[in-house]
């Protein structure tokens, strides 16, 4: 039991690890390798949050005794502190110091140059006996945790400190007590770790669990403008259990959870509140260290001394305490220091800040704390709506929100179950080539489709995303091997003279050129990385290399050399059209004679309702804001004729069908303004409409000024559907 006027006590685990930041330059001319060297070195980990959580910024230090509790060596153990008492779980042998070393170059001020970066942790549970003894030496933590520990916090670098084992053996020296649970605090360098299942929710409350967004491998699109993207709702679920609309399963539940941004901002749920934190805190600054720690350490503490407070204000709060530790850190570099870990501000956690409470430059959104925030329910319900049908927002104001069908290219359009092949395959180039200095191996994959359904567009988005130099061409439009030979010349030429990474779009690899497969063609130049010209050898340098086909995978495996170039794409296979379509428009193009409506294969699209028909509402809006727009008022008629149309030729045809568009005004669109098949004929070669459309939808508005004598299914359609264009992006 707890002594009368007895502290309670504060316990952070995890990993322990020394930074040491080097500033080198070379000093001789002379000398190539002679070096002038600056180092600062930092205790982080466990020790940085005691060193922060006993300092004046957290005025409650004198209520609390602090305990710490980690594997180093004696270099770090030396640094002892009368403010903490520290337990080391390794000894002998096992009694490591974990290190990490940056070398950074140059004296002169300006963005910072890394050189190198060196992780030499030292210390990793491997082994049953290095494991036995850690957890025998978190017995001594016996006396604190039976008596008046409160607090947790967790550090996890997934180094061996803190796992399953770790866990359970600490939330077994609880003692069972239904009047109070221990709060814990969590950040961890894994996503979702799978020791979050030890924890025991009867004994422990966790109160926040943080994350870097970073650890997140696949890149998403987290924002639109001020708008939580389907990512973040999907993560932040995740991260507090709320996982029913997820399809990966959380190891525990949160009461609250936060993922620290890049730029200084973040995203953040509250049981059922969800929050984008896009209050900017100023220009970038130059060292970028450190800040997610900061941002952990202050929202810490604001909920040891305000519970009560708002989750957004700590947010806004602890943003503002992280955008100063790299103010800080950036002032040291430009004046010539090497600290570049900054300083711990005594105002970081000053009360008098407005953690986003006044308005910025006039946005009255600025005034966050007085608004109710988005329900997390709610906002999963928007997503969905605008994933399904017509893609409607479900609003007393109907709405069709143009940037939810987005990915995280600009300008490419799909929803759903394309969206996350994409965000994917965007993932995949960024982890496996884009982000590598020098990659040693190509990337490569295949995009399926019939012509039309934008192979190439994608291509040049992805281009344009990683600002790699695009090249395209074509099997079809090489009539010998020569031209292939020249294809390749002119790809090394420009790696040769291109300061960028290429991306290289071929199409039609179904192709032969004079008898023989244009796949066994591609073979050696792309995995081997060389050609022949002229009797000698050239190099290819590792490229992303986007190979596109009209005919499906199966079909391509059985032509020569088929098999054995499928095998060796170590990128993803992605199916950008349906079969059902390519079947049909391979029946209508072989015999002209057939009336589609007469066909059930024909019918059956027409009628389906699936994700790729809300593609083509969608893309049908984005192609009337770019040929006649802006567009801020359709009727729900055209919506629904963009739905329910059968496009022969793909996005081509939608394309050839929405020019054609007549009599239109500035800024609404309305079935009056849909295209005259009588006097664009050539239109039946590119889409087919559903039966007796004209009355469905075209005739019905011609009648929505009469007396009010039409049924309730007619004034559906002729609904005012307000168009939202893609809001100003944070990030």
């Amino acid at each position: 039991m707890k002594k009368e006027n007895e502290k309670e006590t504060i316990l952070v685990i995890g990993d322990c690890f020394i930074d040491e930041n080097w500033k080198v330059s070379n000093t001789h001319k002379e000398a190539p390798f002679h070096y002038l060297m600056e180092k600062e070195t930092n205790l982080c980990g466990v020790r940085e949050f005691l060193e922060f959580l006993t300092s004046p910024n957290f005025d409650d230090s004198d209520k609390y005794s602090f305990v710490g509790c980690g594997i180093w060596g004696d270099d770090y153990e030396s640094n002892e502190s009368n403010k903490f008492k520290l337990l080391n779980l390794a000894e002998g042998q096992e009694k490591t110091t974990s290190r990490i070393i940056r070398c950074y170059e140059g004296h002169e001020k300006g963005e910072p140059n890394l050189l190198h970066r060196y992780d030499d942790w030292k210390y990793q549970s491997s082994n049953s006996k290095s494991d036995k003894l850690k957890l025998d030496k978190l017995d001594k933590l016996k006396g604190y945790v039976n008596s008046n520990i409160s607090i947790i916090i967790i550090e996890d670098h997934n180094k061996g400190v803190i796992d399953s084992g770790t866990i359970k053996k600490l939330v077994d020296m609880i003692p069972s007590d239904k009047d109070k649970k221990i709060k814990c605090y969590i950040r961890s360098k894994i996503y979702n770790p799978k020791w979050m299942c030890e924890l025991d929710e009867e004994k422990i409350e966790v109160r926040l669990n943080v994350i870097d967004y970073k650890l997140i491998k696949e890149k998403r699109q987290w924002i639109f403008g001020k708008k939580l993207g389907r990512a973040s709702l999907e993560i932040l679920g995740v991260l507090t259990g709320d996982d029913k609309y997820s399809q990966e399963k959380s190891n525990y539940k949160a009461q609250k959870a936060a993922v620290f941004m890049d730029d200084n901002t973040a995203i953040a749920k509250d049981g059922d509140d969800c929050f984008n934190l896009y209050k900017s805190c100023g220009k970038k600054e130059l060292i970028n260290i450190g800040r997610t720690t900061m941002f952990f350490n202050a929202l810490i503490v604001q909920d040891i001394l305000n519970g009560k407070e708002s989750f957004e204000v700590q947010c806004y709060k602890a943003l503002e305490c992280a955008f100063k530790w790299s103010q800080d850190a950036s002032k040291d570099w430009e004046e010539g220091n090497c600290h570049l870990y900054g300083k711990l501000t005594e105002k970081c956690l000053d009360k008098k800040q407005n953690g986003g409470e006044e308005e910025d430059n006039g946005d009255k959104e600025g005034k966050k704390s007085k608004k109710e925030a988005p329900s997390y329910d709610t906002l999963w319900e928007e997503w969905k709506a605008s994933a399904t049908e017509l893609g409607i927002i479900d609003k007393k104001d109907k709405t069709f929100q143009v940037w939810r069908g987005e990915s995280i290219l600009k300008k490419y359009i799909c929803v759903d179950a394309k969206r996350k092949e994409i965000n994917e395959l965007i993932s995949k180039i960024d982890q496996e080539f884009f982000a590598k200095k020098e990659p040693h191996l190509p990337f490569n994959c295949l995009l399926v489709s019939g012509p039309g359904w934008g192979k190439s567009f994608l291509a040049k988005c992805m281009a344009e995303h990683f600002k790699m130099h695009y090249l395209e061409f074509s099997f079809a439009q090489m009539a010998t091997a020569k031209d292939l030979v020249n294809c390749f010349d002119t790809i090394c030429s420009v790696q040769n003279g291109a300061q960028k990474k290429v991306l290289v779009f071929m199409d039609e690899i179904n192709c032969e050129i004079e008898g023989h497969s244009a796949m066994g063609l591609l073979l050696g130049p792309i995995w081997d990385g060389s050609f022949i010209r002229d009797g000698k050898s050239y190099r290819l340098s590792p490229a992303t290399w986007i190979f596109a086909s009209t005919d499906p995978t199966d079909d391509l495996i059985k032509l020569n050399k088929g098999s054995d170039f499928v095998s060796r794409l170590n990128g993803p296979i992605i199916q950008l059209d349906q079969l059902l379509l390519k079947n049909i428009r391979k029946k209508l193009i072989e015999n002209p004679s057939i009336d589609p409506l007469q066909d059930e294969a024909c019918k059956l699209a027409i009628e389906v309702k699936a994700s790729f028909k809300t593609e083509q509402v969608y893309l049908g809006i984005s192609l009337l804001n770019t040929l006649w727009g802006p567009i801020k008022i359709v009727k729900k008629g055209v919506l629904q004729l963009f739905h329910d149309m059968l496009l022969i030729n793909g996005f081509r045809s939608l394309e050839f069908f929405v020019s054609k568009f007549q009599k239109m005004k500035p800024g609404k669109v309305s079935c009056s303004n849909l295209p005259d098949f009588e006097k664009s004929k050539e239109l039946k070669r590119h889409v087919v409409l559903p039966e007796n459309w004209k009355d469905k939808y075209k005739d019905k508005e011609n009648n929505e000024d009469k007396e009010n004598n039409e049924d309730k299914e007619n004034k559906e359609n002729n609904e005012n559907i307000t168009i939202e264009q893609l809001p100003v992006s944070h990030r």
